[in-house]
C-alpha cells in the first residue's frame, strides 16, 4: 500500500511538473519567438525578430508579430494571410484562476494591417519540462500550428 501511494504521490508531482500555466507575475517580462515555431512562418518573415513585452503595469508593445489575418480578394474570395505587427496596448491573465489566458487589447498601431483599436488578441501559457511559453494559434489550435515564444536571456 505505501509504495502505491509513493508512485501515485510521484505521478502527480512529475505531472506538475511538467505541464503547468504561469501566473501575471511570470509572465511579465519580454518573449522572443522560440526557433521551433519559425517554419510556420512564410519564407519572407521567418528571419525576422518577433517580440513580445508584457510590462507588470498591464501594458505591452509588440514587434513584428506574426498574425493570421483573413484577405479579401477582388473576385469575393477569402483566404488567410500571415502578417506583422507592431503595437502597443494593455494586457491581463483572464482565465480559470486567472492564470491561462492572456489577453493583449490593442490600443495604438506602428506598422502592420491593422490601424485601428481596440483590437483584442488571445495568447496561453504553459511551462513544459523547466521550459516556459506564452503562445497562440495560427487557426483552429485543433489542427494548426502553434506559436511559441520564450523568454528573452
Amino acid at each position: 500500500m505505501r509504495s502505491c501511494i509513493l508512485i501515485a504521490t510521484g505521478t502527480c508531482l512529475l505531472l506538475a511538473g511538467c505541464a503547468a500555466t504561469l501566473t501575471s507575475d511570470e509572465v511579465a517580462g519580454t518573449w522572443v519567438l522560440a526557433d521551433s515555431s519559425r517554419k510556420y512562418l512564410p519564407a519572407e518573415i521567418r528571419d525576422s525578430s518577433p517580440r513580445i513585452c508584457l510590462r507588470a503595469d498591464g501594458t505591452f508593445e509588440v514587434f513584428e508579430l506574426p498574425v493570421l489575418i483573413a484577405a479579401a480578394h477582388a473576385d469575393g474570395s477569402q483566404d488567410a494571410v500571415i502578417q506583422q505587427i507592431s503595437a502597443s496596448g494593455s494586457w491581463q491573465m483572464d482565465g480559470p484562476g486567472g492564470e491561462e489566458r492572456i489577453l493583449l487589447v490593442f490600443r495604438t498601431f506602428v506598422s502592420g494591417p491593422w490601424t485601428e483599436g481596440p483590437r483584442g488578441f488571445e495568447m496561453f501559457t504553459s511551462r513544459q519540462f523547466g521550459v516556459e511559453y506564452i503562445y497562440y494559434y495560427h487557426g483552429d489550435p485543433d489542427s494548426e500550428p502553434r506559436i511559441n515564444f520564450v523568454r528573452d536571456q
